[in-house]
């Protein structure tokens, strides 16, 4: 329909696409925290354009890491940047960073061009002294002298290597 005017579906602005950026951010120890994601269209457009987006669970424990969203982002005419804010719930459990997945789909006047983003909660709290991760520099005890006189060293691993766990275990 080009050149009659517009009419029948016309779809704004020829080849605009739309891209979701991934985000990064410490978790912090307690309350919530937002983590920015920034929707882009790639030219500004004369009618407005719409994209509907939803998270979804990678590493992360939707409820407890972050908080489910959904929604539609809306771009008026002009505007080439809009932002998501996720909500992150904050702890003080020394666990691996975690991720979850923001998708972007029906798209209304654009096109999609890169519609997941990776959300990324980086773990900032840090292990306790001697904790499982954690051995001293030098684990060497030495053993006192013998009725006898005679002194007697030896090297002792005192921190063995502690096991693995892929869930908090009490021990």
């Amino acid at each position: 329909l080009a050149g009659c005017g517009g009419g029948g579906g016309d779809s704004g602005d020829a080849g605009a696409t739309l891209s979701i950026g991934s985000a990064v951010r410490a978790e912090g120890d307690s309350g919530t925290a937002s983590l920015g994601f920034v929707v882009t269209l790639s030219a500004p457009q004369s009618a407005a354009v719409t994209v509907a987006y939803a998270t979804a669970p990678g590493t992360a424990t939707a409820g407890v890491d972050y908080n489910t969203a959904s929604g539609t982002v809306t771009f008026n005419p002009g505007e080439v940047s809009r932002p998501i804010n996720i909500v992150i719930n904050g702890d003080t459990t020394v666990e691996a960073d975690e991720t979850f997945t923001v998708t972007l789909s029906t798209p209304l006047n654009a096109t999609l061009a890169n519609a997941t983003a990776t959300g990324t909660i980086t773990n900032d709290d840090a292990d306790a002294a001697f904790g499982l991760d954690s051995r001293p520099a030098n684990p060497t005890c030495l053993v006192p002298a013998r009725p006898d006189g005679n002194a007697t060293a030896a090297v002792v691993d005192a921190f063995p290597t502690a096991p693995a766990f892929d869930q908090p275990t009490k021990i």
